[in-house]
């Protein structure tokens, strides 16, 4: 079979499966365009992380070209941060195992007073972070740059191995997680004779069965595509709005600047070494450059109560930037802004900005914002099961109480509702006899025991209508009006025969 036979035989393969890729990848206009695109692309995974280096500097507005530009960036971070995780969560059992969930509830606690929120911002800002679950149930949060991943050759979904690298000025540590062990090798920087140009070294390797079954590690990628194996950061799409920002605002300041300080001018001279030479200093002005060079420059003296010689036809003012440049500046910055707020989607009251416009407008922005926010909970979701289930794991090693199971994920809501509908609304419900005194207390969330506190108060509202059939049976006899009072009435019958009602 030569070459043309072979690919026509190829193209009539593959030409079968062409429905199915097409309903997988969506259609394409030239299947066999395709096919040998897909040829030349030496994988289909991207397995590219983030410069976390570099990000890690625009964070802290310390990148060249970004360092006002950058001061979005962790406001960024913390308004995201805080809405998804700054009225808590609660993950539980599904078969409702109680010790297991009031275990899980102090995890929950700890993990955010310890610093979960932090991870969030800098899976935000950094692409993504690693979680590692200790065999005491304690976490370990690492710089992302540490972490060396192996996934499975056949399942790139699946972590096979991860090495966590920690250097200090006389040691090296390599701690390496598998689904059996776990070993550390620390290898010590021994310092040698005065004529040897590398240090000698000294390695240790301690070695851990691995009771997990499992990799401790949780991954909490951002905005990871699905050919994706680490995420991206939040900052990535934003980098030229932050640089265009940082230009735009420096320009801005030098311009006040210019206002502040302008620059005198010389204009329409005859002789201009004629007027240099009548207003120049006795000595020459000497500086030292960038290159740290010594440089000599002329000058002309300028000073509060100087006087200045100006030749035939010439004028001496003072130049400086062109008033009312600053609004369009401002309305340049502005526009960035918006462009800002529409591609992250935090509504503009959340920054602490004043709104032109009606209330209604923010209420509107909110409830896209309530929404945006729960699909990034659900997000969290995962990697929340799998952190809670490695704590379960690590738990029962010492507490054969605790029970390894299915969880789920609950978020609370994220505004308060109205109080006063609300009040309405449990009223209504409470008059027409559709909700227990029990619901209408747990409702308006007054007592710790709803249940209780309900029996307490039909127990005493009893009391207080036998108290008061008691009272008015002692001012009136029943008997006078030929009424007869059964042995088996309650308090409120007795009440109403006693009235009269």
């Amino acid at each position: 079979m030569n070459f043309i036979e072979l690919r026509r035989e190829l193209v009539s393969v593959l030409g079968k499966a062409y429905s199915w890729v097409r309903e997988i990848i969506g259609a394409t206009p030239s299947f066999q365009y395709e096919v040998l695109r897909s040829m030349s692309k030496p994988y289909t995974l991207d397995w590219s992380r983030m410069d976390y280096a570099f990000y890690d500097k625009l964070r802290h507005g310390k990148a060249a070209g970004y360092t006002l530009g950058s001061l979005f960036c962790q406001r960024i971070e913390n308004i995201f941060a805080s809405w998804v995780f700054g009225g808590g969560v609660v993950v539980k059992t599904r078969k409702a195992h109680a010790y297991t969930d009031e275990k899980l509830a102090e995890f929950i606690d700890n993990v955010l007073d310890d610093g979960l929120i932090q991870v969030y911002e800098d899976s935000m800002g950094l692409g993504d972070q690693w979680i590692v679950m200790n065999a005491d149930g304690t976490l370990s949060i690492p710089s992302p740059d540490t972490v060396v991943p192996e996934y499975d050759p056949i399942d790139y979904r699946k972590l096979a191995k991860v090495i966590i690298t920690t250097k200090t000025k006389e040691l090296v540590i390599e701690d390496e997680y598998t689904e059996i062990s776990r070993i550390i090798r620390i290898t010590t920087r021994v310092p040698g004779p005065t004529l040897d140009i590398m240090p000698r070294q000294q390695t240790q390797e301690f070695y851990y069965a691995n009771l997990f079954g499992q990799i401790p590690i949780v991954h909490v990628p951002f905005r990871k595509g699905r050919n994706e194996v680490y995420g991206r950061s939040v900052h990535e799409q934003l980098l030229n709005l932050y640089s265009q920002y940082d230009d735009i605002i420096y320009k801005q300041m030098d311009g006040a600047k210019l206002l502040g300080n302008p620059i005198p001018a010389f204009t329409g001279l005859e002789d201009v070494s004629k007027v240099y030479d009548a207003n120049r200093p006795s000595e020459e002005e000497t500086y030292t450059d960038k290159d740290g060079n010594t440089v000599t420059r002329k000058q002309i003296q300028l000073d509060q109560n100087s006087l200045m010689l100006v030749g035939k036809g010439g004028d001496f003012k003072f130049v400086g930037a062109a008033v009312g440049f600053s609004d369009d500046t401002r309305n340049a910055l502005k526009s960035l802004f918006l462009l800002l707020l529409d591609h992250t989607g935090i509504p503009e009251f959340l920054w602490g900005n004043e709104l032109s416009s009606a209330r209604a407008s923010s209420e509107t922005q909110l409830t896209q914002w309530i929404h945006d926010i729960g699909g990034r909970q659900h997000s969290c979701s995962l990697w929340l099961r799998e952190l809670c289930t490695l704590y379960l794991t690590a738990l029962k090693i010492i507490d054969r109480r605790v029970i390894v199971d299915e969880l789920s994920v609950t978020w609370p809501p994220l505004t308060v509702p109205d109080q006063n509908m609300e009040l309405k609304r449990i009223q209504f419900a409470k008059h027409n006899n559709l909700i227990t005194a029990e619901t209408s207390l747990r409702l308006l969330q007054l007592v710790d025991d709803p249940a209780a506190e309900a029996a307490a108060a039909e127990i005493e509202a009893q009391e207080r209508a036998q108290a008061l059939a008691d009272t008015m049976g002692q001012e009136k006899d029943p008997t006078e009006t030929g009424g007869q009072l059964s042995p088996n009435a309650s308090p409120n019958q007795a009440r109403n025969e006693t009235t009269g009602e």
